[in-house]
């Protein structure tokens, strides 16, 4: 799934490529990272948003009374990931 992203001063700066089931199509210039999420900024440099290992994503509701809201995916042990920050993406 691709999903674009930006600020009302600068549409689309940066998109967001990630898959639940498998690896992402797209890579970052180390092909031989594999992840199930990276993203790519305007000045087209790549940063991977999870680790190599599915076990590393965790999915939650964002809501159990309104599950229509969509789920949290939260991704661990990507270079955009450290020991007190992980990346977050509601759906």
């Amino acid at each position: 799934m691709v999903h674009t992203m930006g600020t009302k001063e600068i549409p689309h700066n940066y998109t967001l490529f990630f898959n639940i089931c498998e690896y992402t199509q797209h890579r970052c210039s180390d092909a031989k990272t594999m992840d199930y999420a990276n993203s790519v900024n305007n000045n087209q440099t790549c940063n991977h948003l999870s680790g190599s290992d599915n076990v590393e994503a965790r999915t939650n509701l964002i809501s159990k009374d309104s599950p229509e809201y969509g789920v949290n995916m939260k991704m661990i042990h990507g270079n955009q990931c450290n020991a007190t920050h992980n990346y977050e993406l509601d759906i």
